[in-house]
């Protein structure tokens, strides 16, 4: 029975290793470098072994005649190159970090002695990545998970990235159409449009085909760390102009995990600010975000023991949100539902006979204006209000007396810390409600140019607590 069982874990291992191959190229790197030795000569057929430090997989390749090697299709990770070759001393690089979709390029001077000798060398600055002029900016698991992020979104962190911000319109449909945290992304890279963003997760596409917004989020606790891609990527990153690309945990030799739950409150948060006489109180909201992330060798006792071969990575969160929401309205004055409409201030007309001897049509309209501006007002005329965040983040951590590595973490979080109103755009609709065609020109919008919303909430606190190991 356990012979059979052994079987059967061994094909299942064997099918996922042989079908996950072709979905990792997008978050596969490359570790290649040249050998030589103190006079600069190439050395031929040395030994070079790369060791992941998680799991102990070990991988070999033997330099060229030119002194060069590749090791193609490399997991992200921390490992340890070894380079061998008689007459020369051994020589160790450890805890070389290999990052998502990275090219490493790591050259090594050999030393003549004996093999037996050898020189370890840590690797305590970023690698040298020449092989390409791709352009991005990897957000690694430290930054995930210790960074302040306002509902635990990692996409929080784009705006991390060189020339990317997070802050951009949304699209005018995906809020009716699909709702949610999807349709409120709005990533712009490179001053290209929201909807040129394309998401993928460990090497697989997880791009919703109608509004380019992910289609899977993935916990943070679960994120080995992302990379954000803004140009000149290798060719199997078609689709869009900016990549935002997924890398999860996939365990090691070694147990580790996570148990946390963060609240919000309106309680803890500032009150809206007011562009009524009468100010509005807070909505009600209660938010909570609790779940798990354990990763480690499959060991099943006296059956299979997969150190050094086989791991596994569990993640689940659920989130409970309770929340009622607030509007103000203007509402017909008595007057206006006997049919008075004198106060109002625009004249109604049937389009049809016009209006003050107008027509239907407004001729002007049809009139070709010059390249880049709308009737009299040139390019770029109209600058939205700037926008000033601060956030901040306090945690206290406290080691476990009995266990080493196992910490309890208290976190504090506030975003937009010093509760500064930012100003949502200006009405620029210049007709709606009011000027319509064959109308005179005066009556133009009452609130045109009028700030009536903000781009951003007021300050708004989160709580945290994480027993991690």
């Amino acid at each position: 029975m356990q012979a059979q069982l052994k079987r059967v874990l061994l094909a299942s291992a064997i099918f996922v290793a042989v079908f996950a191959i072709p979905l990792h190229t997008q978050t596969f790197s490359e570790v290649t470098g040249h050998i030589s030795d103190a006079s600069g000569a190439a050395v031929p057929a040395a030994k070079i072994a790369l060791t992941n430090v998680a799991t102990n997989a070990v991988r070999r390749a033997v330099s060229t005649d030119s002194g060069d090697y590749t090791f193609p299709a490399v997991a992200p990770g921390f490992y340890t190159v070894r380079v061998e070759q008689p007459s020369f001393k051994t020589s160790t690089v450890n805890n070389v970090q290999v990052q998502v979709q990275q090219s490493l390029r790591l050259d090594f001077t050999l030393e003549v002695g004996q093999v037996t000798e050898s020189i370890e060398i840590s690797a305590s600055a970023q690698m040298l990545q020449a092989e390409n002029v791709s352009l991005g900016t990897v957000i690694e698991n430290k930054g995930v998970t210790e960074l302040p992020l306002n509902g635990r979104n990692y996409l929080g962190l784009v705006a991390l990235a060189a020339n990317a911000n997070t802050l951009s319109s949304g699209s005018g449909q995906a809020g009716g159409r699909q709702g949610g945290d999807r349709a409120a992304q709005s990533i712009s890279a490179g001053g290209n449009r929201i909807m040129f963003d394309y998401f993928t997760l460990d090497g697989v596409s997880n791009t919703d085909p109608d509004f380019s917004t992910y289609v899977v989020l993935p916990s943070i606790d679960a994120i080995q760390e992302f990379k954000v891609q803004t140009g000149i990527y290798p060719a199997e990153f078609g689709h869009q102009s900016s990549q935002i690309n997924v890398v999860t945990k996939s365990g090691g030799n070694a147990y580790h995990g996570a148990l946390f739950e963060f609240v919000r409150n309106d309680k803890f948060d500032a009150v809206p600010y007011a562009f009524t006489a009468t100010h509005p109180v807070k909505s009600p909201f209660k938010w909570n975000d609790y779940g798990f992330e354990v990763d480690g060798p499959v060991r099943i006792p006296k059956i299979v023991d997969g150190r050094n071969r086989l791991f596994f990575m569990a993640n689940d969160e659920w989130k409970a949100q309770r929340q009622n929401s607030q509007g103000t309205y203007s509402v017909p004055t008595p007057a206006m539902f006997t049919g008075d409409f004198g106060a109002f201030g625009t004249t109604i007309y049937d389009p049809n006979t016009g209006a003050n001897g107008a027509t239907y049509w407004n001729l002007d309209a049809f009139t070709e204006a010059p390249p880049g501006q709308f009737g009299n007002v040139g390019r770029n005329a109209i600058h939205g209000p700037g926008i000033i965040g601060f956030d901040a983040e306090i945690h206290k951590q406290f080691r476990m007396p009995y266990k080493e590595g196992h910490v309890l973490q208290f976190r504090f979080e506030a975003f937009n810390v010093l509760n500064h109103p930012n100003w949502g755009m200006p009405n620029l609709n210049v007709l709606s409600g009011a000027a319509q065609s064959g109308m005179p020109s005066t009556a133009a919008h009452q609130n045109f140019g009028v700030v009536s919303s903000t781009s951003t909430a007021m300050r708004q606190i989160q709580l945290g607590l994480k027993y991690s190991f």
